[in-house]
């Protein structure tokens, strides 16, 4: 819910996102909340790293064969070169985005800082959504 709710922050033009966390709780005040936002915001394209590069097949202890750096099949070392293609075809339209909760751990994710690292190195517009 978290994540989503900083999505739709973020796609609405907030800095934060707890105000959002209520309006997600359940699939009716969802549905009156999706009917407020208004198409500008519904039409948005966002692209989430989460579900857009599957860590598990190298870090989970549950997949017997592991596909680390330099194997076509793994993922985590693509993350530059999607990014540079998504800045390419998207221009200024894209764009990064760290969502934080109140603790701000994913700071202490290599891949997270990695990433915000890449970006900055690209030019890409960068902002931070938070939970507070």
């Amino acid at each position: 819910v978290h994540l989503v709710a900083a999505v739709v922050a973020h796609a609405a033009g907030h800095k934060l996102y707890y105000d959002f966390l209520p309006r997600l709780q359940s699939l009716s005040t969802t549905l009156r909340f999706i009917a407020e936002l208004g198409q500008e915001v519904l039409k948005k394209t966002v692209w989430l790293c989460i579900f857009g590069v599957n860590q598990h097949v190298s870090i989970c202890s549950c997949h017997t064969h592991k596909h680390l750096n330099g194997s076509p099949l793994c993922e985590m070392d693509k993350f530059d070169r999607m990014i540079f293609h998504l800045r390419s075809r998207l221009g200024d339209k894209f764009r990064q985005v760290v969502a934080l909760g109140t603790r701000g751990v994913a700071l202490s994710r290599a891949w997270v800082v990695a990433e915000i690292a890449a970006c900055l190195e690209l030019g890409i517009p960068q902002s931070v959504i938070i939970r507070f």
